[in-house]
C-alpha cells in the first residue's frame, strides 16, 4: 500500500493531459502530453557562412582531383619520350600534392564548423 503523502506527490508530478477534439465525422479524441521544450540559440549567419566555405572547399577539391583521376589515354600527336613521361608524372605528383592540401584545408574547416555548431547548440 502506498502512503497517502507519496501518492499525493506522484499525482502532482504527472503531466496534465489535454483533450483535443477533431472536427471530423468520426469525432476522434486524442490525449496529448506536454512535451519538454528546450530553446536552442544559434547564430545562423555564422553557421551558414561556415558551411558555405566548407562547400566551396569541397568544390575546389573536386576540381583539383578531377584531372588526377582522369585516365591517361596516351594519345598525343608526338610519341612520348622518357623525358615527357617523367615531366607528366612530376606534374601529376604536384597536382596530387595540391589536392592533398585542399583536402586537409577542407577537413580543418569541417572540424571548425562542427565545433562551432556544437558549441552553439549547448550554449
Amino acid at each position: 500500500m502506498i502512503a497517502p503523502h507519496v501518492a499525493a506527490e506522484a499525482t502532482k508530478r504527472k503531466t496534465p493531459h489535454i483533450i483535443v477534439q477533431a472536427n471530423t465525422p468520426y469525432d476522434i479524441d486524442e490525449t496529448l502530453e506536454n512535451l519538454e521544450v528546450r530553446t536552442i540559440n544559434c547564430d545562423r549567419s555564422i553557421t551558414c557562412e561556415r558551411f558555405y566555405e566548407l562547400s566551396q572547399e569541397i568544390v575546389d577539391i573536386h576540381l583539383a582531383l578531377e584531372p588526377l583521376v582522369a585516365p591517361f589515354d596516351g594519345s598525343s600527336e608526338q610519341p612520348m619520350t622518357m623525358e615527357a613521361i617523367i615531366q607528366f608524372t612530376k606534374r601529376r605528383s604536384d597536382e596530387a600534392s595540391q589536392a592533398l592540401d585542399a583536402v586537409m584545408s577542407a577537413m580543418k574547416l569541417h572540424k571548425r564548423v562542427c565545433a562551432d555548431a556544437h558549441a552553439q547548440l549547448f550554449s
